[in-house]
């Protein structure tokens, strides 16, 4: 097909010259046509959106020739809400941490891994890309991480003194943060605690504004390192209401105590705010080892 092609075009060379050329101005005027219907409802038509939209992000932004508008919807709420505008800088504020706590990481290579950050809980759960990726909330997060950058080549961070500050940061906490005196015992003039009431509303933080778990007495004993653990005691909290030292007792009298931090670590609870609201229930019944035919029995029962 492509030879006999060949050979027409060969033989026919100013007819099939013609016929491009008048096909190419044919296109031209098309197009001009076509340029021109987009044209009307574009940039040189000052009442057309684009036109006012263009106007907006120069004269507000100070944004040069935007290539693309981005719409958000935010339902039956205006872009004006102070929950979206909050939504909005919560993500932020988020960026924000995350950035400065990766760079003040970047001084030291980890050899196990070489890298500078794990991507677990070890460094904040600092899951970057996987977050990105997602499909609903990947976009908000692009999108807030985005809103912090100053220009290409600089973003927003927090120091102190010159030097990116230590940002830890966490999804709740008990609807105050702790005082890292009382934590770490040296003071951070940035790290002190400050009213969190978001943690405690269950419509924002469902997992843990309340939550509850149940540790078994095999659990307990071997946190404590005791034999068995019959009751324990709150000795102290942190001024935000965190456990700041439990004790364990044993069946035997002998007791451990241990810090808040350790005992959640050990017991593996999501925090150290921690309160028992459960009634204590005491239950009659007879052991094996107790009933009257037993001859040892004064070793295991009350009398």
């Amino acid at each position: 097909m492509f030879a006999g092609l060949g050979r027409f075009i060969v033989r026919r060379k100013k007819s099939v010259l013609i016929v491009f050329i008048i096909g190419i101005l044919a296109a031209g005027g098309v197009g001009s046509l076509a340029f021109s219907k987009l044209d009307s409802g574009g940039y040189s038509d000052l009442n057309s959106d684009s036109a006012k939209a263009y106007e907006y992000l120069t004269d507000k932004f100070k944004v040069q020739e935007p290539a693309a508008i981005l719409v958000i919807d935010t339902g039956d709420r205006s872009v004006n809400d102070p929950d979206v505008i909050a939504e909005a800088a919560a993500l932020e504020a988020q960026a924000i941490a995350a950035r400065t706590y990766a760079i003040g990481k970047l001084s030291r290579l980890r050899v196990e891994c070489d890298c500078n950050i794990y991507n677990t809980t070890v460094d904040q759960n600092f899951v970057g890309y996987a977050k990105e990726i997602e499909a609903i909330f990947g976009i908000k997060w692009r999108e807030a991480v985005d809103r912090t950058f100053v220009d290409e080549n600089n973003a927003l961070v927090v120091t102190l003194e010159g030097k990116p500050i230590q940002a830890f940061y966490f999804s709740s906490s008990g609807g105050v943060t702790q005082n890292v005196v009382e934590v770490w015992g040296s003071p951070l003039p940035y790290l002190t605690g400050v009213p969190d009431p978001w943690s405690l509303d269950p419509t924002i933080n469902r997992r843990y504004a309340l939550w509850s778990r149940f540790v078994p007495q095999s659990v307990m004993a071997q946190a404590f390192l005791l034999p068995n653990v019959i009751s324990f005691t709150i000795n102290s909290r942190t001024q935000t209401g965190s456990i700041s030292s439990i004790t364990g007792i044993s069946s035997t009298g002998a007791t451990a105590t241990l810090t808040g931090e350790l005992f959640r670590s050990r017991v593996k609870l999501p925090s150290t705010w921690i309160h028992n609201t459960r009634a204590i229930v005491k239950l009659p019944f007879i052991a094996k080892e107790c009933l009257p035919e037993i001859l040892e029995r004064v070793k295991y029962c009350l009398t």
